[in-house]
This record gives structure tokens, sequence and C-alpha cells, in this order.
């Protein structure tokens, strides 16, 4: 085998090594519980919004009638975002008038 063919065989090879990125318990860095996927240090998730900015977010599209892109603004979240939240709001509200007190029973 040649020189540049090992050369390349053996940076394919690293390449491959996924585990041995992982670092240790213990040994995280900065800005860690962004990153769930521990081998794909690219992926960044967001954090959870919580119930009141989520209520928030409702009242100033639906109440409020401010546009998708003005609360996204406002927050700092993004506009797919603030779109989802507000069709899963009206979801949870819709639902909580459906449902009855017989339907919890059971």
């Amino acid at each position: 085998m040649g020189k540049k063919l090992r050369t390349l065989a053996n940076s394919q090879q690293d390449k491959t090594q996924y585990l041995g990125a992982i670092p240790p318990p213990g040994e995280t860095k900065p800005g860690h519980w962004l990153q769930v996927f521990s081998t794909n240090p690219y992926f960044r998730s967001m954090p959870v919004l919580s119930f009141e900015a989520r209520e928030r977010i409702w009242e100033n599209v639906m109440k409020a009638g401010l546009p998708l892109k003005a609360v996204s603004a406002r927050y700092s979240v993004d506009v797919r975002r603030v779109a989802a939240v507000v069709r899963l709001m009206e979801m949870e509200k819709r639902m909580e008038e459906n449902v009855s007190f017989f339907s919890l029973s059971f």
C-alpha cells in the first residue's frame, strides 16, 4: 500500500470513531445541554418555552392581534415557532372546552 493510500485510509478511519469524541462524565463543555445528540456537535436544540411564555405569545397573537413577525421579534423566537405555539395553544384551548366532566371520570 502506498504512502498516500495509507494516509487516506488512516484519515477515513479517524472520521468513523464517533464514540471517541464523547467527553467523559463531568468534563462537559459550556452549552452542552443544548447539544442533545452527543455525536453531532453541530446540532443545537432550542430551549423549551415555559407555559407563561407560550401563553404570552398566544395572547399577543390571538387577543392583541399582533402579527407573527412582531411577536417573534419581541420575544426573540423564530416565526415558525411562534406559529406552532399559537396552533398548539388553540388546540389545547379547544380540547379544554370540549372535554366534559363525565369523560374525565373513567
